[in-house]
């Protein structure tokens, strides 16, 4: 009998946990200086004058360390920065090196995937003057996820001035 009555309350116990409401929430915001996406657990910031995340925590805990960084220059690249990522950078155009953020656009979503569960998401696009190849980068988070999803575009359509040079794209993370 205490065997039976002891299974009906673990029984009972995990039904509990599995209807249990998660009260998980996602927000995407943005302001002067920065595009955030964050849920309970996961908080990323996008820095608007350099296109470059320089925030992300977990559970409080400060992921990239210490910043150590100055203003990307337009054609430069973010070497010798530390405490930023993800970010793109490329070696694709005539002068080589080229982390785009300085003249960018962005744009922030929010909605609901076929699923119900909320995201929210960044997008930084910049035209690179000299040749118009768009570059892009995208982070993107879930209501209930902890990993950030991350991915570069890269097009170019020119045909009065034929340019491609494509030897490195790279989303890259620079820890302290």
């Amino acid at each position: 009998m205490a065997a039976t009555w002891t299974l009906q309350v673990l029984l009972l116990s995990c039904l509990t946990i599995l209807i249990t409401p998660i009260h998980a929430f996602l927000n995407a915001t943005e302001n002067a200086k920065a595009l955030v996406i964050a849920n309970d657990r996961l908080y990323a910031s996008v820095n608007k004058s350099t296109g470059i995340m320089d925030t992300l925590t977990l559970d409080g805990q400060n992921l990239l360390g210490t910043k150590e960084y100055n203003e990307v220059t337009p054609g430069g690249n973010a070497a010798g920065q530390n405490g930023i990522g993800p970010y793109l950078d490329c070696y694709c155009v005539p002068s080589g090196s080229y982390t785009p953020g300085k003249y960018a656009t962005f744009k922030l979503y929010n909605g609901s995937d076929s699923t119900g569960v909320k995201y929210g998401g960044v997008v930084m696009s910049e035209v690179y003057p000299l040749t118009g190849q768009v570059l892009e980068q995208y982070w993107f988070l879930r209501e209930t996820e902890t990993g950030l999803h991350t991915f570069s575009r890269l097009a170019y359509h020119n045909e009065t001035k034929p340019f491609l040079r494509l030897v490195d794209v790279r989303d890259l993370y620079v820890f302290s």
